[in-house]
């Protein structure tokens, strides 16, 4: 089984018990830099995604293959920052691997985590991702129809 589980600004603390013993339990961690070092006392293979979402697939495949052959169960945890539904990686992993295969188990997500800092209600809320654009235009067409928007992954400087 993969489990998707999204970890909260927090990192590990923020998992519910449920999770954290899935990650614990996990022959492979797939995740981040920062959410791999999260979980480094665990003797569990790890693959950062700096490699690629291609190469992360991969690995998966991999050693499942891999505890399929030796009759070890097959656990894998993909680890994602807030709710992994939101602009994440789940989506993704669900049409590599098909529903059946895979768990989600979501955290509170970065807007919503936002939102309860600033103490504003998110009620009507746009979320716009910026993932992989090369151009603003699509996200300054969506933030002007909105009262409220959050961007996600921002990765772009804007020129004046």
């Amino acid at each position: 089984m993969i489990y998707v589980i999204g970890i909260g600004v927090s990192g590990r603390s923020s998992l519910t018990g449920k999770a954290a013993g899935i990650v614990e339990s996990s022959g492979l961690i797939v995740g981040g830099r920062r959410h791999l070092e999260e979980f480094s006392y665990l003797k569990a293979r790890r693959f950062a995604l700096q490699g690629g979402l291609e190469k992360a697939a991969s690995a998966i495949k991999r050693h499942i293959a891999s505890c399929r052959a030796s009759g070890r169960r097959a656990r894998v945890s993909v680890l994602s920052t807030g709710d992994p539904n939101l602009y994440g990686i789940a989506s993704f992993i669900i049409r590599m691997f098909g529903k059946a295969s895979v768990e989600i188990i979501p955290n509170v997500s970065i807007p919503q985590e936002a939102f309860a800092r600033i103490k504003e209600d998110w009620n009507s809320l746009t979320v716009l991702s910026a993932h992989g654009r090369d151009s603003i235009d699509k996200i300054v067409a969506g933030a002007v129809l909105s009262d409220k928007i959050a961007v996600e992954e921002v990765n772009f400087v804007l020129e004046q």
